[in-house]
């Protein structure tokens, strides 16, 4: 009967979408700001973008410099495991002098262990964007930030992070 027109997985795939851009693009950045509303939350808001951009640019460098072994080609075929672990040891750098400079409240092991796991996860983040792009055959998110693949490939890995840095500052706050 009246069910035999209607296209259910595009539906279900117009739904996901919607349910799925809510919670990426709005209601992840609430917890941008209820890291900035904690106790030191502006330091703790400078500590999350310095590990997550610190560790794009580490990355970038570390792989261009040493990078041999593909990450995930299909999806990021630029990306090398050398320039992941580039990334991520870059983060632990920054965090580290954060934490002696600016932040002295932080403990050593938050200061260490923080940006061996959010730092990943950004990582992560940014792949998933990729993705997305590749997913739906696009070389880039937008024109906004025209040079930089659009703005969410500037902030895929924040976005991603946002969720395990809010974590990690509970749990050390």
């Amino acid at each position: 009967g009246r069910y035999e027109d209607a296209d259910f997985s595009l539906h279900f795939k117009e739904l996901m979408y919607a349910i799925f851009g809510i919670i990426y693009l709005v209601f992840i950045h609430m917890l941008l700001i209820a890291i900035h509303e904690s106790p030191h939350g502006v330091l703790w808001t400078i500590l999350f973008l310095l590990i997550i951009f610190s560790n794009d640019t580490g990355g970038y460098f570390a792989g261009r410099a040493y990078g041999k072994r593909k990450l995930y080609p299909k999806i990021s075929p630029k990306k090398t495991r050398e320039g992941s672990i580039g990334g991520v040891l870059t983060g632990l750098v920054i965090s580290l002098l954060f934490k002696l400079t600016a932040f002295h409240e932080l403990s050593f092991f938050a200061a260490i262990t923080i940006p061996l796991l959010v730092g990943p996860i950004g990582q992560a983040g940014d792949l998933c964007e990729s993705f997305f792009k590749r997913a739906f055959d696009k070389k880039d998110s937008g024109t906004i930030l025209p040079g930089h693949g659009g703005f969410l490939d500037r902030f895929d890995a924040v976005i991603f992070a946002i969720p395990f840095m809010y974590a990690c500052v509970r749990l050390a706050s």
